[in-house]
């Protein structure tokens, strides 16, 4: 298949196992990189679930032998910011928003 005929995103969804739970990835177009994307119910938070999720899916970026995931996180949310951290994402300002983060990890 030509590059022109494929999908500009593929979507990896991870089976959330409660409602509450979920995650997402987009492979960028590059092919080479992914955005993320996580929500924890309320009644599931600071239980490690967000931690779990993000691993699945910095996992499921490697076995694509993608090079990097990125996201944004609102800059007011210092709690979830924490996170990103400690599975050592690097973060900073957007150039266009103060109120939002931008967090990447390299993979490869």
């Amino acid at each position: 298949m030509t590059s022109a005929k494929r999908p500009l995103w593929r979507f990896c969804r991870l089976a959330p196992r409660k409602p509450s739970q979920g995650s997402r990835d987009a492979i960028i177009p590059d092919e080479e990189s992914c955005g993320s994307a996580i929500a924890v119910g309320d009644a599931w938070q600071r239980k490690g679930v967000g931690h779990r999720l993000m691993s699945a899916l910095l996992h499921t970026a490697r076995e694509r032998r993608l090079k990097m995931m990125e996201g944004e996180v609102l800059a007011a949310n210092h709690r979830i910011l924490a996170l990103p951290e400690r599975l050592s994402f690097t973060a900073a300002a957007d150039a266009t928003d103060p109120s939002i983060r931008r967090i990447a990890k390299r993979l490869a």
